[in-house]
């Protein structure tokens, strides 16, 4: 069995395609980081179909922005380069805390005061 992994998207009309070596998943493995691979894996999944409006994009976008001291298009635009971004996947990682937040109500926010109560 061949063991492979390649990451890539295009921005801009720019490859940001990476192909990496096989010895990435034993790499992966020694560090014990398969696992968190694996978990931030079904988050995505169980959190993708959670939106955020509009105001909650921009200002999540607003408060990345100044995290990370991008205070130019240009800035922003080196940013999403770099990490081989398009807008869209820089919106879903500036929203992912809050589209996590939203699915934990959706999901056991009608069972939050009854579990408080119980345990009072």
């Amino acid at each position: 069995m061949t063991k492979a992994l390649q990451i890539g998207d295009v921005y801009d009309g720019r490859s940001c395609i990476s192909v990496l070596p096989t010895e990435i998943i034993p790499f992966l493995a020694s560090y014990n980081l398969i696992g968190q691979l694996l978990s931030q894996s079904i988050i995505e999944s169980a959190i993708a179909p959670i939106t955020c409006t509009q105001a909650e994009t921009s200002h999540a976008l607003k408060q990345f922005y100044q995290h990370w001291d991008l205070t130019t298009e240009q800035k922003i635009q080196d940013w999403c380069l770099r990490y081989c971004l398009t807008q869209e996947q820089l919106e879903l990682f500036a929203t992912r805390k809050l589209r996590v937040e939203k699915f934990k109500q959706i999901t056991w926010g009608h069972q939050l005061e009854s579990y408080f109560l119980k345990y009072i």
